[in-house]
C-alpha cells in the first residue's frame, strides 16, 4: 500500500516572506547624522552637538531630556510598533505603517524640546528605511 503526503500551504510562505520584510525595516527618530552635521546658528557647534548637550546636559547645564522623555511617555510604544508590524504582514506599506508611529514620536520629541532650541527641534524627524 502506497502512502502519499500532501503539503498544503495555508499562508506560511506569505507569513515567512512578510517576516523577512519586517526584518529589513528600520525606524529611526531623532536628529539624524546628515541633518545633525549642519552648523548650529548660535553655538559654534553642530545641531547634533547641541541636541546632545540639551538631552544629556553639560558641566554647566542640567539635562533637559526630550528624546528619553518622549519615549518614556509612550507607555505602549512596543505595542504600537508591534501593531505596525502586523499591518505590514497584512499587506500595508512599511513606510506608512511604521512612519505613522515614527511621526507621532518625532512630534512628541519636538513638543518636549525646551524653548530656545528651535533649530535643534526643527531637525527632529522620523525615517523609515527598508532594505
Amino acid at each position: 500500500m502506497a502512502t502519499t503526503v500532501r503539503d498544503t500551504d495555508r499562508g506560511a510562505r506569505r507569513l515567512i516572506a512578510g517576516l523577512e520584510q519586517l526584518d529589513r525595516v528600520r525606524l529611526t527618530v531623532g536628529v539624524h547624522e546628515d541633518t545633525g552635521a549642519a552648523p548650529h546658528a548660535h553655538s559654534g557647534g553642530t545641531i547634533t552637538e547641541v541636541a546632545a548637550a540639551v538631552e544629556l546636559g553639560t558641566i554647566d547645564r542640567a539635562p533637559r531630556s526630550f528624546v528619553r522623555a518622549a519615549v518614556d511617555a509612550r507607555s505602549d510604544l512596543g505595542g504600537e510598533l508591534a501593531a505596525a508590524g502586523v499591518r505590514v504582514l497584512e499587506g500595508a506599506d512599511p513606510d506608512a505603517a511604521f512612519g505613522a508611529v515614527g511621526e507621532q514620536l518625532a512630534g512628541d520629541m519636538r513638543n518636549l524640546a525646551p524653548a530656545g532650541t528651535g533649530q535643534t527641534r526643527d531637525a527632529i524627524e522620523s525615517r523609515v528605511k527598508v532594505g
